[in-house]
């Protein structure tokens, strides 16, 4: 969860310090999230995977939500994240094209990983998921 609330809060940080924000570096947050979860449990098997996908798309929303809190801050002078977060929806809401753009870039890596390790097990049949019997 550190991972991706800090790869959340380095995009928001790099769309603040550009003035953009760059849906295609989503891809970096699951990038951090995947070490991440192959750090802590070694063989990743399908659980963690879908952990790994919940925590990319969570980066990412965290990500969004620092940005708008940081706005919002430099408009009413301090950080409120349940307001960011109340703006973040309307602005889903009032345009969602925009930002499921960046959603998919997060579902992108997701997807890619998982079929990696598929074409991995269907390659080689020495290769299994953890804890799967073949």
């Amino acid at each position: 969860m550190a991972a991706a609330l800090g790869g959340g809060f380095a995009w928001a940080l790099l769309a603040i310090l550009t003035g953009r924000i760059f849906s295609a570096l989503a891809i970096g947050i699951g990038v951090l999230v995947a070490y991440a979860v192959k750090a802590g449990m070694g063989k990743v098997n399908l659980p963690g995977q879908v952990l790994t996908g919940v925590l990319t798309l969570g980066g990412v929303f965290a990500g969004q939500i620092f940005y708008v809190a940081h706005l919002l801050q430099n408009r009413i002078g301090h950080y409120d994240f349940a307001v960011a977060l109340q703006v973040y929806v309307k602005v889903l809401q009032a345009k969602p094209t925009a930002e499921l753009t960046t959603l998919f870039f997060a579902l992108i890596y997701v997807a890619a990983n998982f079929l990696v390790d598929l074409c991995y097990v269907l390659a080689d049949p020495r290769v299994r998921f953890a804890g799967g019997r073949r």
